[in-house]
């Protein structure tokens, strides 16, 4: 393995434990620090308001994380290889949550995998990126306020059948410029709970780029064979009509700057423990961090960093180095003296922005 690609690994896994970045199913390109991926940076004005949306998008807020739930689904991601061609990835889940916090994500058969990919090392992978995927893979309302105002949200007439569940249809249309990612999703809803038990992504020529869809379901779980864990470093949640300095301990470092659309819901402290990943560049070290997660209502994005400490500042050390990960760019780095990860699906510019709003 060369090293670009072992220290693309190590960060992957830092990125996976630390809730920011879907890992890639297939494997990690190294983007570098100037390649500029167009993301969905262009907001216009509100598209609906609340009472004409129907009201199991209300109900879908936080659905899955309050209610208990046991199921089978089949995933599928469209990929592109090295020479153009399509690749698919196809895979059963079993998904399974008390509705208290404890969940779990379980690979039951790999169906199809890109050429390349190494079975075995791919379900060391899928176990280890399942705090990722809980949070941060599926579709998934965040805010509605924020997700009428970015996108274009139509109830389409037709309905749906998952797992024998009749299922609302509707339509996601983020506004963007020509030409940039349209962020386009048609999900199945559960109109009953607003639980998402299926959804599709388009791209800007209305092909498929990835799908979930419940082939089994269940709201009554008997949840014996599962083992449900919770996030790998759990965080805790900061009052952000308070001092977040005071709250954390340390100089919270809240971008300024943030893409288009995208608003600040959460700033968390959390500890990495000495015994975790390490590499030469030391860009994860033991201690305590600040994670800030900003939204658009729907797509997420993420930027942590080590706690500040009196030295940081004047290192000289300045630096942003982008990858990419499925449809997601991640960076990391030294800003300030700060060691940083970024992730999010907008482009290396908005990154890059951001890091450097929150250090300046």
């Amino acid at each position: 393995m060369s090293r670009t690609r072992q220290h693309s690994s190590s960060l992957a896994a830092a990125a996976v434990a630390l809730g920011l970045a879907v890992v890639s199913l297939t494997g990690c390109s190294d983007a570098g620090a100037n390649v500029d991926v167009q993301g969905s940076e262009d907001s216009t004005e509100q598209a609906m308001t609340w009472t004409s949306l129907p009201d199991f998008l209300a109900f879908s807020v936080g659905s899955r994380d309050r209610l208990p739930f046991r199921g089978v689904r089949r995933i599928k991601q469209y990929e592109v290889d090295s020479d153009g061609l399509p690749e698919l990835l196809e895979i059963l889940e079993e998904v399974g949550s008390d509705g208290a916090g404890g969940y779990t994500i379980e690979l039951l058969e790999a169906i199809e995998l890109p050429s390349g990919t190494d079975g075995s090392l791919y379900e060391v992978a899928h176990a280890r990126s399942v705090d990722v995927f809980w949070s941060k893979r599926d579709f998934r309302i965040q805010d509605l306020d924020l997700a009428s105002a970015n996108y274009t949200i139509t109830h389409l007439p037709q309905t749906s059948t998952l797992a024998g569940i009749e299922c609302e249809q509707v339509e996601f249309l983020r506004h963007v410029a020509p030409a940039t990612r349209p962020g386009r999703y048609i999900v199945d809803f559960d109109p009953t709970t607003g639980f998402v038990l299926g959804w599709t992504e388009f791209d800007s020529a209305g092909a498929p780029l990835a799908s979930s869809a419940y082939e089994a379901f269940s709201y009554r779980p008997v949840l014996s064979g599962l083992t449900l864990g919770g996030a790998s470093f759990a965080g805790n949640s900061l009052d952000l009509n308070g001092s977040l300095d005071d709250q954390a301990g340390f100089s919270v470092l809240v971008p300024d700057l943030l893409p288009a659309g995208y608003e600040v819901y959460e700033v968390e402290t959390f500890a990495v423990p000495v015994h975790f990943i390490q590499t030469g560049e030391s860009f994860l070290p033991a201690g305590s961090w600040a994670r800030i997660h900003a939204t658009d209502g729907i797509e997420s994005l993420s930027f942590a960093h080590a706690a500040v400490t009196s030295g940081s500042a004047g290192v000289g050390d300045d630096q942003l180095r982008v990858l990419r990960q499925g449809s997601w760019d991640y960076g990391f780095g030294r800003a300030s003296g700060v060691p940083f990860i970024v992730a999010g699906r907008v482009s290396t510019t908005a990154l890059r922005q951001l890091v450097e709003s929150a250090v300046r």
